[in-house]
């Protein structure tokens, strides 16, 4: 059964500048819409892991070109959102902690597996 994942999320985004100019192309918005019918803007890389997440895949391996913070950035949570959320009563949205992150390339990995 496959239980990681590898996903290469490295690259320009060329061709889909000048939207990408900004805003790595893996952390462009996307409409999602919900089982329940509700309709969300989360980033591409978001939509990804929650499908991969559904399907029963728990490790999970973003491949990131240099200068890309945004995906660590994104599922790291911030400590003083998180308090502020718990004040508010909030449940911090299921937040979980990466750790262990390092800087490898897809070649790196194939020669791990």
């Amino acid at each position: 059964m496959v239980r990681k994942v590898v996903i290469p999320a490295a690259g320009l985004g060329t061709r889909l500048y000048p939207a990408t100019k900004v805003q790595p192309k893996e952390m462009l918005p996307i409409f999602a819409t919900a089982a329940n019918g509700e309709v969300s803007v989360k980033p591409v890389v978001q939509l990804v892991f929650e499908k991969l997440h559904e399907a029963g895949l728990r490790e999970f391996c973003y491949i990131v070109g240099r200068g890309k913070r945004n995906i660590e950035d994104h599922f790291t949570p911030d400590a003083d959102c998180v308090r502020s959320l718990a004040g508010m009563g909030k449940n911090g949205f299921g937040l979980q902690q990466l750790c262990g992150l390092t800087s490898l390339s897809l070649r790196d990995l194939e020669t791990q597996c």
